[in-house]
């Protein structure tokens, strides 16, 4: 099983994209606070079940993942997981 973690893939003025390990099952935040143009904040929410994790590590190592995300931002994390049909569950405030 995974050990219990908190990473930051990456926290800007306004937007951050972290993540959380927590027995085995991994959740990824987006999160974008408003600025003086941009009049509304949202957070959205990846969370994988144990198995999900587990084979979504098994295609790609954490360190590989964060990298990639900080390159190809959440655009790429969506795609990724589509294309290798990870399931998640995902919710937005």
């Amino acid at each position: 099983m995974l050990q219990d973690k908190n990473f930051a893939i990456y926290n800007e003025s306004y937007v951050h994209l972290n993540g959380t390990i927590r027995s085995g099952c991994l959740e990824i935040t987006s999160e974008i606070d408003g600025d003086d143009d941009m009049y509304w904040d949202e957070e959205k929410h990846y969370v994988f079940s144990e198995s999900q994790t587990e084979k979504l590590f098994s295609i790609i190592s954490l360190e590989k993942l964060i990298a990639s995300c900080r390159k190809g931002r959440l655009i790429w994390l969506e795609d990724f997981l589509r294309e290798h049909k990870i399931d998640h569950d995902e919710w937005c405030f």
